[in-house]
């Protein structure tokens, strides 16, 4: 493959991977492009709840035949267990692939056509809908089509390393990474025919409510950074995670747009900086402080100097978050734990971000 045709295809690659998200919003829960999968014919890999499904995306300026597909469908299928399986195709078909439908258990769905602007303006659209969905909006086409072509750099950046985007983090992209510059606004509830919903915090959200709360100077920093999630959450000038943990810190940087967009934090230089609790957001922290984000126990202060804040630890040993399992990673992959799958007098088994079963 030229270097013109290798370039072209990632690029498709991020476009579907960019367009199907939007198309596919209903329950979708993490999407990985170029995942780190022991087959290397997955280009993107789809996460749902208690099912997955792997996708090769092949695109050609010559006519894909019956046979190309009908390989590259027996191939892909051979090459990883899923639950699913599809071939996505890009450029001109043979009839007899139009009426294919599914190979063996991969399903080959209706080509597009190889037309990089065609896509471009397909993603924009859905990326309209998305956006409606989420009491969101974007004034004016082209800006949209601005949001899509940074999504697809994104996207692409995540290829190189193989890691997957959650869904909550794909919206906080939109939100954070892209919004100012793209002239998002929050649509009125009556734009949605109802009322809006009520606001449940997140277990990142609590966190940072909570954290605020007991912060010497009160005051949220949220600050750009050359860092994995290209933002920092800071309180007392202290990261609240790990910003070179991508996936964990997008969750934290969606959760200060989400807490600011329900009016708990402030901003009162509007310089989308420097943030406060607002008097509903520090009745909100008074109301969750001291209990776990994630599983609701209450915690025990860790601090031992009564002239600072309270070092908040969680202490139940069936949570991930707890003092615990703060340090479990993966033998194999030395990824954090993603579910606890037993315990016993002394030792806990998990199941890491990868799958791996690990006891420690």
């Amino acid at each position: 493959m030229g270097g013109q045709a290798g370039g072209r295809g990632y690029l498709v690659q991020a476009l579907i991977s960019v367009l199907d998200a939007m198309a596919n919003d209903h329950d979708w829960a993490a999407l990985a492009l170029e995942p780190d999968v022991s087959s290397d014919k997955v280009d993107i890999l789809w996460e749902y709840p208690g099912r997955r499904k792997v996708v090769q995306v092949k695109s050609s300026q010559n006519q894909i035949s019956v046979p190309d597909v009908k390989g590259w469908a027996e191939d892909l299928e051979k090459s990883i267990t899923a639950d699913e399986y599809e071939i996505s195709l890009i450029g001109p078909v043979s009839q007899g692939v139009i009426d294919l439908g599914t190979h063996g258990r991969v399903r080959v769905p209706a080509p597009r056509n190889l037309d990089l602007d065609g896509l471009i303006h397909q993603a924009a659209h859905k990326l309209d809908h998305y956006l409606q969905a989420r009491q969101l909006g974007i004034r004016s086409p082209s800006m949209r089509e601005m949001v899509v072509n940074a999504l697809v750099t994104q996207m692409s950046a995540f290829a190189t390393r193989g890691a997957p985007v959650r869904r909550e983090a794909f919206d906080g992209l939109l939100l954070s990474w892209i919004g100012k510059a793209a002239d998002i606004g929050i649509l009125p509830p009556t734009a949605q025919g109802g009322r809006a919903a009520v606001f449940e915090p997140r277990p990142e959200e609590v966190d940072i409510l909570a954290r605020l709360l007991d912060a010497q100077n009160k005051t949220l920093h949220f600050a750009r950074a050359d860092v994995g999630a290209g933002f920092l959450v800071l309180v007392d000038l202290q990261p609240l995670v790990d910003p070179s943990e991508t996936e964990a810190a997008l969750s934290y940087v969606e959760g200060v747009q989400r807490l600011a967009r329900h009016g708990l934090l402030v901003n009162p230089t509007r310089d989308g900086e420097v943030y406060h609790l607002s008097t509903e957001g520090r009745a909100l922290a008074k109301k969750v402080r001291g209990k776990c984000p994630w599983c609701q126990k209450s915690m025990g202060n860790a601090g031992s100097d009564p002239q600072q804040p309270p070092v908040w630890q969680c202490r139940n040993p069936r949570c991930l978050h707890s003092a615990w399992h703060r340090d479990a990673t993966c033998q194999t992959c030395g990824k954090r734990p993603a579910e606890i799958t037993s315990q016993g007098v002394s030792f806990t088994s998990f199941r890491c971000e990868d799958g791996h079963s690990f006891t420690t």
